[in-house]
């Protein structure tokens, strides 16, 4: 408020996060940074692209000149039908934690990338609201990308399409491929 800068504690550089939150937290830790941040177990679907505010993003300057490196990756589904999609929820099978409660490192060397560690407090699963309904296409995939944290799928994982009729449709992946079924 009134137009200028506040700030809890000084800090020797400036740190951004997005998507904004009131709740997030960035502590010194030795040379870097560490925020305590919490990923949606919801993100909103956007057409070809993450939804507004899924790509968690951080940024470290010792001037006002800031650059936003990401902190997740995306996993993205290419579906055809003739269906209106209306979620899609993504789980692993070994209880990785995909939402939630999480601590990014931010460096201050200018070329180490951001980590990011789940808490055991964290979620394993994270769902694409698609709202009323994606229409798919027959013959076209439509995209649909789900941001989340770096994860190996040590036992593969379990995604699970809803349609706007109430009807599941589950695609259950594992070391020796995958199979599809309607429920």
């Amino acid at each position: 408020s009134g137009g200028g800068l506040n700030a809890g504690m000084e800090l020797e550089h400036n740190i951004a996060y997005y998507p904004y939150s009131e709740t997030v937290e960035c502590f010194k830790s030795g040379d870097n940074y560490t925020l305590d941040v919490t990923l949606p177990s919801e993100q909103t679907y956007a057409p070809e692209s993450f939804g507004n505010g899924a790509m968690a993003m951080v940024a470290v300057s010792e001037n006002s000149n800031i650059t936003f490196r990401n902190v997740l990756g995306g996993m993205k589904f290419q579906i055809k039908g003739g269906q209106k999609v209306t979620s899609i929820s993504l789980q692993g099978k070994n209880n990785e934690k995909l939402s939630g409660a999480a601590v990014v490192t931010a460096y201050t060397d200018g070329k180490t990338k951001p980590a990011i560690a789940m808490t055991d407090a964290a979620s394993a699963s994270v769902t694409l609201n698609c709202g009323s309904g994606v229409q798919l296409n027959e013959s076209t995939a439509t995209e649909f990308i789900i941001a989340l944290p770096p994860v190996l799928f040590t036992e593969g994982f379990t995604v699970t399409v809803t349609d706007d009729a109430g009807k599941t449709y589950i695609v259950d992946t594992n070391h020796n491929g995958s199979h599809f079924a309607e429920v």
